[in-house]
């Protein structure tokens, strides 16, 4: 499935938009995001145009956390990954759970596990002049390590690092990973809603590098 994907120029989605916070117990959150992602290709990749980072797709989600303790969250995801020129079109759903690892004032370190589904539809017309379009699954599981360090009451800034663990394969030949760091600002006026800026970078043993940058907006539905 990665190398279909970058044979036709799209990455796989390897954003967070979220922190090492749990929502706490009863608590509802969810996190529309968007963002866009660039890929570092040589002249051979490039067809002989010059090498360099070049935009490849933009992508739509929002993730959504139930706490079923307050050290446990239970967690869901979609996205909807489009590349440029509509090439290629493709959803991510997964479902995880979210550990908190330590829990002090200032520093917070939490997991997130999730089984992950991508599906990518290719427009077969525009590959092979067929017609016939192509239809690619791919299962993953999802390790990540979140970090939060707390600046004042309503800024942190957040960083995660995970594996994209292929999954249903016979041979794994490498194992992606990718790192994000973000600052989270809770609006002092709405409380409620938090502001995600984001900057990721993906690795798959110097293969291939692709960066991202989004925002997401957390809005947390309080129990209480």
């Amino acid at each position: 499935f990665f190398l279909v994907l970058y044979s036709v120029g799209c990455a796989p989605s390897f954003s967070e938009f979220q922190t090492a916070d749990l929502s706490g117990r009863g608590n509802v959150e969810v996190t529309p995001y968007f963002s866009s992602t660039t890929g570092n290709f040589d002249s051979d990749e490039m067809d002989g145009e010059d090498a360099g980072f070049v935009d490849l797709q933009s992508s739509f989600g929002f993730r959504a956390a139930y706490g079923y303790t307050d050290k446990v969250d239970i967690t869901f995801d979609y996205e909807s990954i489009t590349a440029e020129g509509d090439l290629l079109k493709g959803t991510g759903t997964s479902i995880g759970f979210k550990f908190s690892l330590l829990n002090r004032d200032e520093f917070k370190l939490s997991t997130h596990i999730p089984y992950s589904i991508y599906r990518q539809e290719i427009d077969g017309l525009s590959l092979d002049g067929s017609g016939d379009a192509a239809t690619n699954d791919f299962k993953a599981l999802e390790p990540t390590l979140l970090s939060s360090y707390r600046l004042s009451d309503n800024l942190s800034l957040n960083s995660s690092f995970k594996i994209i663990y292929p999954l249903e394969e016979d041979e794994v030949e490498s194992i992606p990973q990718a790192i994000n760091f973000s600052a989270s600002y809770t609006l002092p006026f709405f409380d409620q809603l938090t502001l995600i800026p984001e900057y990721g970078m993906f690795f798959d043993e110097g293969e291939h590098n692709y960066t991202h940058f989004g925002v997401g907006f957390r809005y947390r539905f309080s129990s209480k």
